[in-house]
């Protein structure tokens, strides 16, 4: 067997967790409760996604997730990048799964931080972090400031053309009603 070094094992560990994660190995489950430690905790990008244990992550992400990810789903890392600080392994990484829907090709972007603890000589998960950045995000920008500016911008200029259309309508309806005014007055005067 061949002697693998702790940063090794630490992206092997990684790959293998991602990827029960995603339903991807022959027994998922098996696979997490041998990665996972059963104190993990984690969080990802709703409320929904906090848990505080193995059990927690089990049945509120693994069992609800794996049942969203459509079959044939594939994985690809885009980035990873990772430490080793003695006993403590980070990992860091986006990446992109590609999956058919309807007949529709789609994408989705994630990101995944996951801090893994040396014990008995392995990695063990101990917390774990997913979120999916903005596709609109500028380089640098934690938050999609630009696009969110450029829209709102666009959003006032649609504001503009709506509230002078409304301006020349009501406009018109006062313009309207003052003929309809004078017509009466002259019919009136005529009777």
């Amino acid at each position: 067997m061949e002697n693998k070094s702790k940063p090794e094992l630490l992206l092997e560990t990684f790959h293998r967790l991602v990827s029960a994660i995603l339903g991807q190995t022959a027994d998922p489950e098996t696979d997490l409760r041998d990665i996972m430690s059963d104190s993990i905790k984690g969080f990802g990008t709703g409320k929904h996604e906090i848990f505080n244990s193995y059990n927690e992550y089990m049945d509120k992400i693994f069992r609800v997730f794996g049942k969203q990810l459509p079959a044939g789903a594939k994985l690809h890392f885009i980035e990873i990048h990772s430490e080793v600080l003695d006993a403590v392994g980070i990992v860091h990484a986006t990446y992109e799964i590609n999956y058919t829907l309807d007949g529709i090709e789609n994408n989705y972007y994630g990101r995944r931080s996951t801090v893994f603890q040396w014990d008995n000589d392995r990695w063990h998960a101990i917390h774990l972090h997913v979120s999916e950045p903005s596709a609109h995000l500028a380089a640098g920008e934690s938050w999609p400031v630009k696009a969110l500016k450029a829209q709102n911008e666009e959003l006032k200029e649609q504001v503009s053309i709506r509230t002078e259309e409304l301006s020349k309508s009501l406009n018109d309806l006062k313009a309207t009603q003052q003929q309809l005014i004078q017509s009466e007055k002259w019919l009136r005067l005529a009777n």
